[in-house]
């Protein structure tokens, strides 16, 4: 079966029939290099910080302006942003993967 419609994520990396034969290492790799390409990395980038800080507003808004902050504040801030990075990271993978099938 072809591919409707070539998807720059992964076959300007690897050929789809490549991709199919990869070890979970090889995979790895290669989904790291999709999620660094820079319109990939501006994208999931922008979409964490605007996520995260609605989330730390939701979440963290009260203990952050009324009183001390313990580390574990500061690592619940952290998942904020981080949540929404790597979900949206899945998401380009998911679409990488779809597309290019």
């Amino acid at each position: 079966m072809g591919r409707s419609q070539p998807n720059r994520a992964t076959s300007e990396v690897l050929p789809v029939e490549e991709q199919n034969q990869l070890s979970m290492r090889a995979r790895l790799e290669l989904a790291v290099q999709i999620c660094r390409r820079r319109p990939n990395l501006a994208r999931t980038t922008t979409l964490a910080l605007i996520v995260g800080t609605c989330l730390v507003f939701i979440n963290q808004l009260g203990p952050l302006l009324g009183g001390p902050r313990p580390i574990r504040l500061w690592l619940e801030i952290a998942l904020d942003y981080l949540v929404p990075f790597v979900v949206s990271n899945l998401g380009v993978l998911s679409g990488s993967r779809n597309g290019s099938r």
